[in-house]
């Protein structure tokens, strides 16, 4: 018998509270049984905040992680890979590139404060 807070824990990133890498491989593996590629989109995202210290840099990990809980849906998950770098796996989206402007556009008004 499992404990489902010990399986949370191992597939949820507790900063950003987003899916972890460990869950996108997991999940990458699931649909590479399936042979599940068609209609399969996937965006690695580099925040690149690696310059701007801790405190800032965990404020813009943040701030990312909320645009992209934003735009989840039952065929967009968002994952925390490691550090600021994210990916987004889209299944069967229509127009992922509409999505993906959307999500830059949401990225970029953090930029301007």
């Amino acid at each position: 018998m499992t404990n489902p807070l010990y399986r949370d824990m191992a597939n949820t990133d507790f900063m950003t509270e987003l899916k972890n890498r460990n869950s996108y491989e997991t999940d990458r593996q699931n649909l590479d049984a399936k042979k599940k590629w068609n209609g399969l989109t996937v965006a690695v995202i580099d925040v690149n905040n690696d310059r701007l210290g801790h405190a800032v840099g965990d404020d813009c990990i943040g701030n990312a992680a909320r645009v992209l809980q934003s735009v989840e849906s039952q065929k967009v998950t968002a994952y925390r890979y490691g550090g600021d770098e994210f990916i987004l796996l889209l299944e069967n989206y229509p127009e992922p590139e509409k999505l993906l402007v959307r999500v830059k556009e949401k990225f970029a008004k953090y930029g301007d404060k």
